[in-house]
């Protein structure tokens, strides 16, 4: 049984209409920015890290370089100073921020890993293991240096 042929008036529907829905998935994420350099507002709708500091870049004098894929959509709103609103954007990245005549650079290194990974859990506590006191140790006099006697200590 052979299948029937599509015409090509549906196969443009068909292409049309995916790219409809492509366009509108992209017009969904949405960022507004408002304020100062001191009292920015932002008000991002499904944007990527990436579309928001390009937003940024375009409203104020903002230049970023990423070597981490800045594909993390953000939902919500931020308000404060420039760099707060930077530091906030820019949590669970490693990152440096710069700022020098009035212009900010950000250079984004990478993703930081999952708070488990960096830290190792602590080895457990063995029984029976006590301190094992260290030696006494005296003043060493050091050539060429004049003896003098330590501080008195305060009494805790």
């Amino acid at each position: 049984m052979r299948g029937k042929r599509v015409p090509p008036f549906c196969r443009r529907v068909a292409v049309l209409g995916g790219l409809f829905a492509v366009v509108i998935q992209v017009a969904q994420a949405e960022t507004r920015i408002d304020g100062t350099v001191d009292s920015v507002r932002i008000e991002m709708d499904h944007a990527s890290v990436q579309e928001v500091l390009t937003s940024l870049g375009a409203v104020y004098d903002l230049r970023f370089r990423s070597a981490a894929p800045l594909d993390r959509n953000i939902t919500g709103s931020l308000r404060g100073p420039l760099p707060h609103v930077i530091g906030r954007l820019l949590d669970g990245y490693d990152y440096v921020v710069k700022s020098a005549n009035g212009t900010t650079e950000v250079l984004v290194f990478a993703r930081q890993r999952a708070q488990q990974a960096q830290f190792p859990a602590p080895l457990p506590a063995t029984p029976g293991l006590a301190a094992v006191p260290l030696p006494a140790t005296r003043p060493v006099a050091l050539p060429g240096l004049p003896q003098q006697p330590m501080p008195a200590r305060a009494a805790r």
